[in-house]
């Protein structure tokens, strides 16, 4: 029995390691538009993109965070625009997709090659009993509908050029774990949406 399950970890970890080395060839000059760059993984992969040399369009919630973000990008391969983006906010994503499609239209481009979907808060943790329906409605607010709303505005853009479009979940959408409810509904929404992708 343990000879099955150390065999199956040391494949997992072959094949993850195996899946990190593989690249995208020639993505030199390509665009993305990512959400949530304040900081986290939105952050750190809009620094990645930029170091790759790709444009990257960064929608941070605040300007603190999208001016921290283009310190950091300073003197890069990649070219990177910031702009400030609520997923959760119908008239600021508009705003948001608009000041994209004018950035792209000005260095002649057209279209985006990736879509990011990275905006998500936890919202408040704890058994049912203890959570109103108004936090369910506020985290699916910004993580289920926020994530919708995102590929809704720029899923145009993507198709012109036949790219890509990757939706942060979890494990939280496959698995239930116990004392963050509205965190794994959404999760578990979020990963149904994906399939509905295609």
């Amino acid at each position: 029995m343990w000879l099955i399950i150390v065999t199956l970890f040391l494949l997992i970890i072959g094949i993850r390691k195996f899946l990190e080395l593989l690249t995208i060839d020639n993505v030199k000059g390509k665009a993305v538009v990512i959400t949530a760059c304040d900081s986290g993984f939105g952050h750190d992969t809009s620094i990645k993109c930029c170091q790759n040399g790709m444009i990257v369009f960064s929608g941070c919630l605040t300007r603190e965070g999208a001016t921290e973000l283009e310190k950091r990008c300073t003197n890069m391969e990649g070219k990177l625009f910031t702009f400030i983006i609520d997923v959760g906010d119908d008239d600021s994503m508009r705003s948001g997709c608009e000041k994209v499609k004018q950035i792209i239209k000005k260095i002649g481009i057209y279209s985006i090659y990736g879509l990011i979907v990275n905006a998500g808060i936890l919202g408040d943790c704890g058994p049912f009993d203890w959570i109103s329906t108004k936090e369910y409605k506020r985290v699916f607010e910004v993580n289920t509908f926020g994530g919708i709303r995102t590929v809704e505005y720029f899923k145009e853009l993507v198709k012109k050029s036949r790219g890509r479009i990757v939706i942060t979940t979890s494990i939280c959408g496959m698995l239930v774990i116990l004392n963050i409810e509205p965190y794994k509904c959404y999760k578990f929404a979020m990963e149904a949406f994906c399939d509905t992708l295609y």
